[in-house]
């Protein structure tokens, strides 16, 4: 879905931008959704793995990061979470801006 909603133009023509992202968004929404039943408070539970770090950086990618949370708290404490531990800090630290 991210991929469709920054790099429209490899499956549509111009003029269909606007509803290639939207329903790009929509099908996102819908594992955000089921992302959010998952988190206990990881997605393999108590145990963190590389999915966690992988599913953030994807979150990374968002272009609307307030609609990303919205309705899904547990989602919004995993992500600060992820976000406040050293190694991301790091990572993003180094990032380029």
């Amino acid at each position: 879905a991210y991929h469709r909603q920054h790099h429209s133009k490899y499956y549509t023509v111009e003029s269909g931008y606007d509803d290639l992202r939207d329903f790009a968004r929509s099908e996102q929404a819908v594992i955000y959704d089921y992302i959010e039943t998952l988190l206990n408070p990881y997605i393999c539970g108590e145990l963190i793995t590389a999915a966690d770090f992988y599913l953030y950086m994807l979150s990374r990618w968002d272009v609307d990061k307030t609609a990303l949370r919205k309705g899904r708290p547990k989602l919004t404490i995993f992500l600060e979470q992820i976000r406040s531990r050293p190694s991301v800090i790091k990572v993003l630290n180094n990032q380029k801006k």
